[in-house]
């Protein structure tokens, strides 16, 4: 397994996301680093990880909403293998 930097530009649901107060996605563009197999491995391991914080913070119909429409903006600017 490799290393990677991702970065994250989830400008679109920003302000949704700033509502639950959460340990990642404290700012609109973020920087992360994992552990992967591949480039869109690393990708998807991104989103789940974004989805699992929301869904910790409340199983509500609103934060479900909201993990749809982060499936459908969240854009990766770029990734780097370290």
């Amino acid at each position: 397994m490799r290393n990677f930097k991702i970065y994250i530009d989830l400008t679109d649901t920003y302000l949704e996301l700033m509502e639950l107060d959460l340990r990642i996605c404290r700012t609109p563009f973020e920087v992360m680093f994992l552990e992967a197999d591949n480039p869109d491995d690393a990708c998807n391991r991104v989103l789940e990880r974004i989805i699992i914080e929301v869904m910790k913070e409340s199983e509500s119909l609103k934060n479900r909403i909201l993990c749809e429409k982060i499936k459908r903006t969240i854009r990766i600017d770029r990734i780097n293998p370290l």
